[in-house]
């Protein structure tokens, strides 16, 4: 299978090839060939190959021998293991590249699993090679339905070439940047909402998440890389980590890849800001806070100033040109692009100049990546999960032997973690910290004309049976889990602290959302 990336004439391309074995899985391959045209996704492989230059055999044939092919050495590409379906892909150099001098290697990436070969020169044509083995779906009715797509990316090391346009003369010129592809593209499509799930626990330690990455100077001129090569690189200069932040701070979860249901995690209103400190352009990252007011974010080290319309901040930026990010730009018309004396009122036509937004969700976002657990996190979380799931269930008992129906709002529960990290920092210190940020994401979470009810409690313990105990008799409790109000959706949100000699310290917070009666 050829997954070349070819923009141009001089852009870089690999080629890999997937297979099936001929005999043992043959019967599975006919049904999942067979599936896979009744769908069309053929037809959307050779579509995509023909309209973004990826390849160059697209014809109906080839493209069905691309995807159910076989490899040079006979190997299966998918085959069944213990713990189900797995794909082997494998990489056989590239053709088609820049000599830049330096080293590269390419980063694959499907789903929540990423991969990068070893580090080869960069040559015409590099000595690429890797196999990479990815966990399918288990069940066979769900390998059919299964839609994940598989990115490669080729990435220099060394002398990576490299720019974001900071133009003066005309603000559409802050509109596009040059992608890690060598194709010019709106920066709005390099931001994308980026789901953390419980590995980061409040916008402030995203902020460090972020601070943590290798910041990287810039040659004159270059590629912006996207957000799965900034992770696999763990490194990037401004703009690719202002993106990053800012695409945290959104914090949007889909529900799945083509679903239209979208959930708030940090659910921030934030923006990539382009503008000037005393060293010249400078990007950072700005989300709306109270009254107007702004918080800005320093992506390279997590600092955080605020920015209020009476009282400029005391940062490091001394003005700014435009702000965008996933669905929305904005261009600065004031007459003074100062911070000191710009207002941020991004909604104000005469002050801001906006790109439609209908036309900007027309367009194909770069992929996005997944974030992967530290070895460490990987059984806190699943606990979590699994007390979360037996919490639901006696609650929805409680609620049924009191004659109630029982909804639950994921939008709301995703909101609620960053609360119970703070609930555990402030038992330690005594300080609040992340209450401005919940407050505001809770308020984005709750639609117009609904309120929102929070009972928030403590244990020493782990014990599922308990706490539902305790909720169903403890007087705070009862307003938010006896909700009877039409079209109410509850919310429960867990979280277990580990100490020494077994000690366990766990907080959760059961919320409802209902209609004002």
């Amino acid at each position: 299978m050829r997954l070349g990336l070819l923009p141009g004439n001089s852009s870089p391309c690999s080629r890999a090839r997937i297979t099936m074995p001929a005999a043992s899985n043959s019967a599975l391959s006919a049904r999942i060939k067979a599936h896979l045209r009744e769908r069309g996704v053929f037809d959307e492989l050779r579509a995509l190959l023909v309209a973004d230059g990826l390849g160059c055999d697209v014809s109906p044939g080839s493209v069905e021998s691309a995807a159910l092919g076989a490899l040079s050495d006979g190997s299966p590409a998918l085959a069944v293991g213990g713990g189900g379906y797995q794909l082997q892909v494998r990489l056989f150099g590239g053709r088609a590249f820049e000599e830049g001098g330096g080293r590269l290697r390419v980063c694959v990436q499907m789903g929540g699993e990423r991969f990068t070969t070893a580090r080869v020169a960069a040559v015409a044509e590099p000595a690429l090679s890797g196999r990479f083995v990815f966990s399918l779906p288990a069940e066979a009715e769900a390998l059919l339905t299964w839609r994940e797509p598989l990115y490669l990316l080729a990435a220099e090391l060394d002398a990576e070439r490299r720019f974001f346009s900071y133009a003066k003369a005309r603000w559409s010129d802050y509109l596009f940047a040059l992608s890690e592809l060598g194709v010019q593209r709106p920066v709005t499509c390099f931001v994308r909402p980026l789901d953390s799930g419980r590995l980061l626990e409040s916008a402030a330690q995203a902020a460090h998440f972020v601070s943590l990455l290798r910041w990287e100077r810039a040659m004159p001129v270059g590629g912006t890389d996207s957000m799965g090569a900034t992770l696999a690189r763990r490194a990037g200069e401004a703009e690719e980590l202002a993106v990053l932040l800012c695409s945290l701070l959104l914090g949007l979860r889909l529900d799945g890849l083509h679903s239209s249901r979208r959930e708030l995690c940090f659910g921030l209103e934030a923006y990539v800001a382009v503008g000037k400190d005393e060293a010249g352009p400078r990007v950072w990252v700005m989300s709306a806070a109270e009254q107007g007011s702004f918080t800005f974010w320093d992506p390279a080290s997590g600092a955080r100033y605020h920015h209020a319309p009476c009282s400029p901040a005391a940062s490091p930026y001394l003005s700014i040109g435009c702000a965008f990010n996933h669905e929305s730009f904005y261009a600065n018309l004031q007459e003074d692009d100062a911070l000191s004396s710009s207002s941020l009122a991004l909604g104000e036509p005469l002050l801001w100049r906006a790109i439609d937004p209908a036309l900007l969700r027309r367009l194909t976002p770069l992929p996005a990546p997944r974030l992967t657990a530290p070895a460490s996190q990987d059984g806190r979380v699943g606990r979590e999960v699994a007390l979360e799931a037996q919490l639901r269930r006696r609650l929805e008992a409680h609620r049924a032997s009191l004659g109630l129906a029982t909804s639950w709002d994921t939008a709301l529960e995703s909101t609620l973690g960053p609360a119970l990290h703070s609930y555990e920092l402030e038992a330690q210190c005594g300080a609040t910290l992340g209450a401005p940020e919940f407050k505001l994401a809770v308020k984005r979470c709750t639609p117009t004309g609904h309120t929102f009810r929070g009972y928030p409690a403590h244990f020493t313990h782990a014990r599922p049976a308990a706490m539902a105990r305790h909720l169903a008799t403890a007087a705070g409790a009862a307003g938010v889990l006896q909700c009877k109000a039409p079209r109410a959706r509850l919310a429960l949100r867990l979280r277990t602290f580990a100490y020494p000699d077994g000690v366990t310290s766990a907080w959760l917070l059961l919320a409802c959302s209902a209609a004002l009666e």
